[in-house]
């Protein structure tokens, strides 16, 4: 695929930009309270919730395009992220575990081939609301799983991670296929594949093996990023126990 120039300079500034904010917010809260450390996440999702609002709202006055319905893989973080902020008790637990590795999913996805995401929004992104709210969406949803992991504020459990992952993408598999089929709108590419080796497939031997085909392949890198969230988190949670002694022996010194 080929890239202009300026969707170069979206994605690295967004991506890099990512990572520098990170840095910030773990110098800065990596030593304050769980509630503190959330608030950059809590922020995300505000943000999020309102750019969906919007995005609704001017569907509506247009003239609402089905499509437009959040029931695409990355729609789910509207509902994903709201409960996992906000909410409380085991059910919190469940929903951050979804929503911090969906929201990985997406981001590696996202980093290795932007334009499988979000196809060619970076060349109107200043010139269209929707392709504006393709990238930033998107971008957030990177950032929550960059901020989630610099400000340790979910720590994983490999085995639980797993369970919760398996059955929370076979439930949105299940919602994405009856809602694709009832009213001929592609989520989750149900229907006809973006990536060509897999539509390829499916014009070859049908919908059925084509599905067949993805599912488990989806739910697999869904176990995947379970994985690498849980490598990465031992290497946080080392990055904080040695910032947390640094400042002991600082306190001590004085």
């Amino acid at each position: 695929m080929n890239y202009t120039l300026q969707e170069i300079l979206i994605f690295i500034f967004g991506f890099l930009g990512t990572i520098v904010i990170g840095e910030i917010l773990y110098y800065f809260l990596a030593d304050k309270s769980l509630k503190t450390r959330t608030i950059p996440l809590k922020v995300i999702t505000v943000i999020i919730v309102v750019l969906e609002i919007i995005k609704q709202i001017r569907e509506l006055v247009v003239g609402y395009n089905l499509f437009a319905i959040p029931l695409h893989f990355c729609s789910l973080f509207v509902f994903l992220y709201p409960l996992a902020c906000f909410s409380k008790g085991r059910f919190k637990g469940y929903a951050q575990t979804t929503a911090t590795i969906f929201s990985l999913m997406v981001g590696i996805a996202y980093i290795f081939n932007p334009k499988l995401i979000i196809q060619d929004a970076g060349q109107t992104f200043f010139s269209r609301f929707g392709s504006f709210h393709t990238v930033v969406f998107h971008m957030l949803v990177y950032a929550y799983a960059v901020f989630s992991l610099f400000l340790n504020v979910y720590e994983a459990k490999i085995g639980r991670d797993m369970l919760v992952v398996c059955v929370s993408i076979s439930i949105y598999w299940v919602i994405a296929i009856v809602a694709s089929y009832s009213i001929g709108v592609n989520f989750n590419n149900v229907l006809k594949s973006g990536f060509p080796p897999f539509e390829t497939f499916r014009q070859t031997y049908g919908n059925l093996p084509y599905l067949i085909l993805i599912i488990p392949l989806f739910i697999m890198y869904g176990l995947a990023n379970v994985y690498l969230y849980h490598l990465l988190n031992g290497l946080v949670n080392k990055r904080f126990y040695a910032k947390k002694r640094s400042n002991k022996k600082e306190e001590a010194s004085y």
